[in-house]
């Protein structure tokens, strides 16, 4: 099947507001403005990146060193997510010495065809990469996330949740507000089985706990109840490669699914916060 006609959005009952965008043909300059508000929930930006340009990234991956990736229980990232900065000064250390491969990396055209991605969906906003308070030095436009077949689902999780286990990193990052977060990712390999963006019917405002972070059997609300993600309503994103995926990552919650199959799941993706100033 063509990928420009298949169907990014499963599921019977699209709960949230989410859209599939040919993009730039069908682009405005207020999707982040409408992200801001209640008029969308996520947008499905499809073939922002050519099979070219996905090749060509692909390519450069293959140039990091496995020993500089960081090892998880569902495969790998790499730079070093900003989960990993504690007041542990050797843990902040580590952060930069990956950023500093990342920036040795042939990842220039990456970002700023990112940046010019951003800034064409948020023209009412600058874009950038905000810096740390006390070294002034930037913090990673993103990371990429290697999702290994056979490992288990990535935890469901939502944006507000990781911001409580990384006071650290947020009290030290420049100009930025936590409220109001959303997440993005560009996907560069999809696995040949599994590996689905799965949005929960859940929000942050009602449920906002979990006892044990890579547990998916249940999460809890704001009365202390267990909410069993079985009987949970639920959609899925599926994007092609060369989509960007961006949406209220922040409040909502979500997992990506267990990869079946040869392939890893490869995505480049991040969080997007709004600055103190609203620009």
């Amino acid at each position: 099947m063509d990928i420009s006609v298949k169907p990014r959005l499963i599921g019977d009952d699209i709960f949230f507001n989410f859209k599939e965008i040919d993009y730039p043909t069908n682009t405005d300059g207020n999707i982040i403005a409408k992200l801001q508000t209640e008029e969308l929930d996520g947008v499905i930006n499809k073939n922002v990146f050519s099979e070219k340009e996905v090749n060509e990234i692909l390519e450069a991956v293959k140039l990091i060193p496995e020993s500089e990736k960081l090892n998880n229980y569902v495969g790998q990232s790499f730079p070093h997510d900003f989960g990993t900065v504690t007041n542990n000064n050797e843990r902040l250390e580590n952060y930069l010495d990956r950023l500093a491969t990342f920036n040795s990396l042939p990842f220039q055209k990456l970002t700023n065809r990112l940046d010019e991605f951003f800034n064409k969906i948020g023209a009412s906003f600058k874009s950038g990469v905000p810096n740390f308070k006390h070294n002034n030095k930037e913090t990673s436009p993103g990371n990429f996330r290697f999702l290994m077949p056979n490992k288990g689902v990535l935890f469901v999780h939502c944006g507000y949740l990781l911001q409580t286990s990384a006071e650290y990193f947020y009290n030290n990052v420049n100009h930025i507000k936590r409220e109001g977060q959303l997440s993005f990712f560009l996907m560069l390999q999809y696995p040949e089985q599994g590996g689905e963006l799965t949005i929960y019917d859940l929000l942050w405002k009602g449920v906002n706990k979990k006892d044990i972070f890579e547990q998916n059997k249940y999460v809890i609300d704001k009365n202390g109840e267990k909410v069993f993600l079985d009987n949970v309503k639920k959609f899925t994103v599926r994007p092609s490669p060369g989509d960007v995926v961006v949406f209220k990552g922040g409040p909502i919650w979500h997992r990506v699914e267990d990869i079946k199959g040869e392939l890893n799941r490869i995505t480049f993706g991040g969080f997007i916060n709004f600055s103190e100033d609203n620009n």
